[in-house]
């Protein structure tokens, strides 16, 4: 692996819109921190991103392609889970339809930081 790959896998790990931030933190023994992906953090916030969502029309560019879009709209490809969990998708082949549903960047950054202070708490 290079350096610029391992470069900027630590400065987009260090992003709030990375994937490991939707991930539940737990302890074992009061000692050992380990990440468990969730899908709890969308479910807990469904209505709020739903709500805070605007609709658009996207073309084939985007055709099973949720990366590309959370890209455009989001300037990072790690948000693309959302875009379909929000739009009723479980997998990229289902991605296919000519309007979606798109949380704001605030939304979703708004739900981040609540959770990431609430396991700050809970974790201390």
């Amino acid at each position: 692996m290079s350096n610029d790959i391992r470069t900027e896998a630590k400065i987009k790990g260090n992003e709030l819109t990375d994937i490991s931030n939707f991930r539940l933190k737990f302890i074992l023994d009061k000692t050992i921190k380990i990440d468990s992906p969730t899908i709890e953090l969308l479910i807990e916030n469904y209505e709020f991103l739903k709500d805070s969502s605007v609709k658009i029309e996207v073309g084939s560019k985007y055709k099973q392609r949720p990366d590309y879009l959370s890209y455009d709209v989001y300037g990072t490809t790690n948000l693309w889970f959302i875009i379909l969990y929000l739009n009723n998708c479980f997998r990229y082949e289902q991605f296919t339809m000519r309007e979606v549903i798109v949380p704001t960047k605030d939304a979703i950054l708004h739900v981040l930081r609540n959770y990431k202070s609430n396991t700050a708490s809970n974790i201390s």
